[in-house]
């Protein structure tokens, strides 16, 4: 059985060295159908080409994946070509 598996979160480090820097985390908002970005006290929209395509120095840390099967709205976005 194949599955799709689909980026729902990712942690991205912002700077230069390993232990100076800045996190902060865009995360799929299912019902919406858009990425939050979520960085201190500040939440906003962003699109899809910032999630994709990071600014250097800022760097993908952690990504967490979730089966699309797993998520009704996500399969229902899924068959709009999404």
């Amino acid at each position: 059985m194949i599955f799709k598996l689909f980026v729902f979160q990712v942690v991205y480090h912002d700077g230069k060295e390993a232990n100076k820097g800045h996190y902060f985390a865009d995360v799929f908002y299912v019902a919406l159908g858009r990425w939050l970005r979520f960085d201190d006290a500040s939440v906003r929209f962003v699109t899809d080409k910032e999630v994709c395509q990071p600014k250097p120095p800022c760097m993908p840390y952690l990504l967490y994946y979730r089966r699309n099967d797993t998520i009704a709205a996500l399969s229902a976005f899924d068959n709009k070509g999404r």
